[in-house]
Order: structure tokens, then sequence, then C-alpha cells
């Protein structure tokens, strides 16, 4: 890592490249630092690898920065906001405290973003591209991953978002474990998130979950790709969603409306139901996609208390 600098320099230290001091420039006045070419094929962050120089910032000067940087210009708050970089190099913030807002938007990350066991501001990875990203027990008051790609796993779990989580339209190659997961309102994936093999919510405790039209279980297993056993939360909409091998939604506490209305649950093995809903509690619950199947659906009654 570059050494940092004496308290009393404010300027980047020489060894930088031009795009890496421009950026600390960029984060003590907390303005977007854009290395885009406002070419929309050569900005697109899948091809981040082909980037040049003038457009990758080290991971760890990204670190020194959120861990140890600079002040901020006087009248200004301090942000890591960056647009179209190629982040190189493993970006680990593990066990970090940050206390500035950290943006990165349509940026093409090279190794696995890590924010296990950090506490920071918001997050945004709005459009970006990345190997894999770890934020196990993460404190945050909102990620938001609108758009983004990731070819690996999101690891979530035990992570508690005082706001929200917004996983639009996004892209995942693998799972997303969100287990055990507190969000104070929405954790939205709605209008396309993809994810490839399943999505996990078992007793998570989250405001309202919002999965219309979603795919997951997209590339196979055998496994019921949408599990949310004991979550509880105030909304669960999932109409026009499809779901291979199942949607388990057993236990969960819902205060106000289930909705899996037009759902479509695909590859269920011979004899298991399509979504099981046992002992669930929901002021109201809409199924509409089962009426002529009985067998589809496991609605076995709570036990009288």
């Amino acid at each position: 890592m570059a050494n940092r600098p004496e308290p009393d320099d404010l300027s980047p230290p020489e060894e930088w490249s031009a795009p890496e001091r421009r950026l600390w420039s960029a984060f003590r006045a907390g303005s977007m630092l854009d290395l885009r070419t406002g070419v929309a094929t050569g900005d697109a962050p899948a091809g981040g690898a082909e980037w040049g120089p003038e457009r990758q910032i080290r991971a760890d000067v990204i670190a020194l920065l959120l861990l140890d940087g600079p002040p901020a210009t006087p009248g200004k708050v301090r942000a890591l906001r960056v647009s179209g970089a190629r982040v190189t190099g493993e970006l680990d913030l593990t066990s970090a405290t940050v206390d500035c807002e950290i943006d990165f938007d349509a940026c093409s990350f090279s190794d696995v973003l890590s924010l296990r066991h950090a506490t920071t501001l918001a997050v945004y990875l709005c459009g970006s591209h990345l190997p894999e990203l770890s934020a196990e027990a993460l404190h945050c008051p909102s990620l938001d991953m609108r758009d983004a790609v990731v070819e690996g796993n999101v690891w979530i779990q035990a992570s508690d978002f005082t706001i929200d989580l917004n996983l639009d339209r996004a892209k995942v190659g693998g799972w997303i474990n969100g287990n055990v997961l507190t969000i104070g309102t929405w954790f939205n994936g709605r209008f396309g998130l993809s994810v490839g093999k399943w999505l996990s919510l078992a007793s998570a405790r989250i405001g309202g979950v919002d999965l219309r039209q979603a795919d997951i279980g997209l590339s196979g297993g055998t496994e019921e790709a949408l599990g949310a056993h004991l979550l509880a939360c105030d909304t669960f909409w999932a109409s026009e969603i499809r779901v291979a091998h199942g949607i388990i939604l057993s236990g969960a506490q819902i205060t106000g409306e289930a909705v899996l209305s037009k759902a479509v649950v695909h590859g269920t093995p011979s004899g298991r139901p399509a979504i099981r809903l046992d002992e669930i509690h929901a002021r109201r619950l809409e199924i509409d996609t089962a009426r002529e199947d009985a067998e589809s659906v496991s609605l076995r009654p709570p036990l009288a208390s």
C-alpha cells in the first residue's frame, strides 16, 4: 500500500497514478470522479479488464482514502465517488469503520469486494461488475446494487441495513445468502432481478420484500431456489416471479399481504409441493397460481396456541 502522507501534506503521494491523484482531490471535495469515455460500448463494466491505465485505480489506494484519508476540503463533506473506474486488486474492508459514503457507479472490479463485519455509511454499486461480494454482518444504512452484475455469489447474511437493500434488475450468477438479514424498510429485487442458483432469506427480519418479475434458480440444481422460512416482514410481493424447484415460506410471519399471483415454479421434483406455506401467518394470502392444482401448494395451518 502507498505510504500515508504526513498530516500537514494535503497533496496525494507522488507515486500515485494520474487517476488516483484525481480521486484524492475528488474524495476531499466529496465529488464524483467520472472516468467514462462517453461511448456506451467502451464504458460497459463487463469489459473493464480491457480499460487502460487512465481508468485504473488500485484497491489499496481506495482503502487508504477510506481508512486513513486526508481531511475534507473546507466547506465540503468527504466521500468516495467514482464512475467508470477499473478497481484492480482486492478491496478488503473487512471489519473496517468507514465514516463516509462509498459510491462505485458503473465500475469494474478485478477481485472480490469484501465488506465483512464493516460499518459504513451508504454503499452504492449501481451498474457495477464484480466477481463476488462478501458483505456478511455489514452494518450500513443502505446498499444499492441496481443493475449490478455479480459473477459469483452475494453474501449478506446477518447484515443490518437500517433503510433498504436494492437489487432491482441485478444479475447474480451464483446465490444470494440473506439469512438472518435485518432491513428497516425494503428488500427490492424487482423487474428483472436474476439469481442463478438460489436466494435465501431464512429467519430474516425485513420491512417489505418485493420480488416482482424476478428469475431465481436459472442455473439448475434440485433444491427450492427461493427459501424464506421463518421470514418476518410486513409485505411479501412476488407476483410474476419465476423460480426453479420450489418456494418455501413455511413459518413466515407476514403482518400484511403475501402475493404470489402469476408465479411460475418449474422443475419441481415429483411428489414435492411447488410452494410451501405451512404454518404461515399472513393477513392476506394470494396464490392464484395454484388454484386448479391443490397438490402444488402445501398449506398446513399453524398449530393452535
